[in-house]
């Protein structure tokens, strides 16, 4: 059904993954019945797509909602939330790590190649290991992997458009300096500025963000993933309050 519409199947889980999490937030935030029908159309989707990723990030963010929905556990995850954030992007890290291991281990009906996909990591992290500090510039990963002559296709049997993971890409591009601003901007969502139902809403956003990108990159480039980012990244409603409040004095 992606076919038309999306270029891949994973692209059609990437998409109704975010779709969920967007609507699952409105669902927390304003118990309507629009967000909720809003999230079993998206569930729909990403069951759909068959996106092993995606519906993953879809069981994580619906447990992470019904955390939230709890009274017993909603004050436990918004006060550790940067830590349960950290978490995430710890164990994507050890997945990584894992992979590129060589070790296989079989999860359901996946090993932990996951599709090949430590193929491409060891090389974009070879590669990478070249510029480590300031990366090789954004949108840099077809002129080197596509359009010069290297392996990365021959040895995974098929084009490779991207490197599968959005943090392994940030570093890529950004270097470490760049991996670790881009990060932080990740945390400002989470910030105490922020009014509480927002930063529930983040968390919600922020746990399918990491998992699609551990496996997928959408992160920096052009895609509805940062798109949702900038937006929710704006200042807080109450550094803009205080902001007008400075401006028109009364």
């Amino acid at each position: 059904m992606w076919q038309g519409i999306f270029p891949h199947k994973n692209a059609l889980g990437n998409f109704s993954a975010l779709s969920f999490s967007i609507f699952i937030g409105l669902a927390l935030i304003q118990k309507r019945k629009s967000a909720f029908i809003g999230c079993t159309l998206s569930a729909i989707l990403v069951i759909m797509s068959n996106s092993s990723t995606s519906m993953f990030a879809m069981l994580a963010t619906f447990f992470a909602y019904i955390a939230l929905s709890t009274p017993a556990l909603r004050k436990s995850l918004t006060q550790s939330r940067k830590l349960y954030i950290t978490a995430l992007f710890t164990i994507s890290s050890l997945l990584v790590l894992i992979a590129l291991s060589g070790d296989k281990l079989n999860i359901f009906d996946k090993d932990t190649s996951f599709s090949q996909r430590d193929l491409i990591w060891a090389r974009v992290l070879l590669k990478s290991i070249e510029s480590p500090i300031f990366g090789f510039g954004l949108d840099q990963f077809q002129s080197i992997f596509i359009y010069k002559s290297t392996d990365l296709a021959y040895i995974t049997g098929s084009a490779v458009s991207h490197a599968h993971n959005g943090f392994i890409e940030a570093f890529f591009y950004l270097g470490i300096i760049g991996l670790l601003a881009a990060i932080n901007l990740l945390f400002t969502l989470l910030g105490k500025d922020r009014p509480r139902d927002e930063q529930k809403a983040n968390i919600l956003f922020l746990t399918t963000f990491i998992i699609i990108n551990s496996f997928e990159a959408q992160f920096l480039s052009f895609n509805p993933y940062i798109v949702i980012l900038f937006l929710f990244i704006r200042p807080s409603g109450n550094i803009n309050s205080a902001s007008r409040a400075k401006l028109c004095p009364t």
